[in-house]
């Protein structure tokens, strides 16, 4: 009995470690991961709350000059941060479409 009992742990164990693995490596987990990646770099590298306030004390017209003004003057690192952010956001529901497309095909 307690050989059956360790045989049936170590099974489940592996099958647990390939559903793990399965998750870790799934396209989608890995987009969201670079993307929190992204948003944890933007907020190390630029303080949030004063371009809040920056943007709060400009005119409702100039706000887009404002924000053209301050991708122009930005840091290299910060614009990857954003551009990043801005592609992974565009691509998971794609990624999502392309998926279901998928699964309405092989039905």
């Amino acid at each position: 009995m307690n050989t059956a009992n360790k045989l049936q742990k170590q099974i489940m164990r592996r099958v647990y470690m390939a559903f793990a693995k399965r998750v870790a490596t799934h396209q989608v987990t890995m987009q969201v991961a670079l993307f929190v990646l992204a948003l944890y770099v933007f907020g190390a590298v630029v303080h949030v709350k004063r371009i809040v306030d920056a943007l709060l004390s400009t005119s409702a017209g100039s706000i887009p000059s404002y924000i053209a003004g301050a991708f122009m003057h930005a840091e290299v690192l910060t614009l990857i941060a954003v551009g990043t952010m801005v592609f992974v956001a565009l691509s998971i529901p794609w990624q999502f479409r392309s998926q279901s497309l998928l699964r309405s095909q092989a039905v």
